[in-house]
């Protein structure tokens, strides 16, 4: 059976080092690859993944977004960029995942539907169509216009689940 290569590095240079320093404060048995990725067995993942989490949680109140593919995370990249967004990069076997603020949460609701493909430009122009009505809305000040925004994104959330649901048939 074939060993699963299991690495994490941080893309920001302060977390990676103090990641290092964590993992090197433990006595956690590692390896840095030629990108300076952190390259454990399954035996030390607990130990490495604890030391990991405590980075994470230096940071923000957190979690993790992931996409299916490099070229969405790129995407999603330069959109959380231009939004001024906080977050970090992982690297992962996987691929890339983001480390982003709880708070932001729906922020990051909002930002998703940019990423997809191509094939899924419906999508896009739904979410769109969405964010103007949203916008529209922000004028107003009363509890309503909040209730009328909630309401329209967790429709347009629904269109667009039912709409991938049917692309995956």
């Amino acid at each position: 059976m074939k060993k699963e290569k299991r690495y994490i590095k941080f893309e920001d240079s302060a977390l990676q080092s103090s990641f290092l320093g964590h993992l090197n404060r433990l006595g956690v048995a590692y390896r840095l690859n030629r990108s300076g990725a952190v390259v454990f067995e399954n035996d030390d993942a607990a130990a490495v993944i604890n030391a990991a989490h405590r980075v994470r949680d230096a940071q923000f109140p957190w979690y993790f977004l992931k996409w299916k593919s490099e070229r969405e995370a790129e995407r999603f990249r330069t959109i959380l960029k231009k939004s001024k967004v906080q977050f970090f990069g992982e690297q992962h076997p996987d691929g890339t995942w983001f480390l982003v603020r709880r708070a932001d949460r729906a922020v990051h609701a909002r930002l998703w539907p940019r990423v997809l493909e191509e094939k899924n430009s419906a999508h896009r122009k739904l979410h769109t169509a969405a964010e103007k009505h949203i916008g529209a809305l922000n004028g107003r000040a009363s509890g309503r216009a909040e209730k009328v925004r909630e309401t329209v994104r967790r429709r347009v959330r629904k269109r667009i689940l039912r709409s991938q649901k049917k692309t995956d048939s």
